[in-house]
């Protein structure tokens, strides 16, 4: 036992060294596990959330957009995307489109003829008391009615009239060129110049005694009658037929008349 070698002791400087060491490398060892802990602790999350309060609860977006909707003036709000406002649209539409097929049928319809009317006549120079016999002229007023709610009328220049007693031709003249409106009645003055026939002894006797007599006016002219849509251009042929009272001043009245109209 004596050659056995004894076991050194180490000192106590040393042991507390390697004790101190190994506290050391196990308190990192420690905090760097926590760290790792730590990390994956805060990069995962779990979020729950009840189901009711998400439908329960509107986005602020949308009381946003209800209060500003509240705030505008009444003129601003309008009626957009409301049905009501639709079913009005399409009641005016459907009242527009009625409108314009009336009008439409309306003037596709062959236009009215004009009605005529004889009012009033005049003739001087029937009595030359110097003995010499001056052809007479005469003043002849008519009515012209255009019978169209839905067409104008115009009569073009160039129509011609004449007015005949006991079958002769005692005067003629032009008719003047004449626009009408839609329904509108105008009056006419045709002057109408004597012809040589009407100078002869027995016309100029018959114009001058104070019985009643029936004389007829004539007039020839060219009608158009036109709107929008369509124009349409008739010779028109009028015969008016009327009984005159006397030729004296003052006197000239038309006992009756009647019309009728070629068109």
């Amino acid at each position: 036992m004596e050659g056995r070698a004894q076991p050194t002791e180490v000192p106590e400087t040393d042991k507390s060294r390697k004790d101190i060491s190994l506290n050391l490398w196990l308190d990192a060892k420690r905090r760097l596990s926590k760290g790792r802990e730590n990390k994956e602790t805060k990069e995962t999350y779990v979020v729950q959330m009840p189901r009711d309060q998400v439908y329960r609860v509107p986005p602020p977006e949308h009381a946003k957009i209800v209060e500003k909707y509240k705030n505008l003036p009444k003129d601003e709000k309008g009626c957009k995307g409301s049905w009501y406002c639709w079913i009005i649209i399409a009641i005016v539409m459907l009242g527009i489109s009625i409108g314009i097929f009336l009008a439409a049928s309306h003037s596709l319809t062959g236009p009215k003829s004009p009605v005529f009317h004889v009012i009033s006549i005049q003739a001087k120079n029937l009595d030359s008391k110097n003995g010499t016999l001056l052809p007479p002229s005469f003043d002849v007023g008519v009515t012209v009615s255009n019978q169209n709610s839905g067409m104008y009328a115009s009569y073009k220049n160039g129509g011609n009239s004449s007015l005949v007693f006991k079958n002769v031709t005692i005067g003629a003249g032009q008719f003047e060129q004449l626009s009408q409106d839609k329904n509108q009645l105008s009056i006419v003055r045709l002057k109408l110049d004597g012809t040589k026939d009407a100078s002869s002894k027995d016309i100029n006797a018959g114009l001058n005694d104070k019985q009643k007599k029936s004389m007829i006016l004539k007039i020839y002219v060219t009608a158009e009658m036109k709107n929008w849509i369509k124009s349409i251009s008739k010779d028109m042929n009028v015969t008016c037929k009327f009984d005159l009272k006397s030729f004296e001043k003052n006197n000239e009245k038309i006992l009756s008349e009647n019309c009728q109209t070629d068109f």
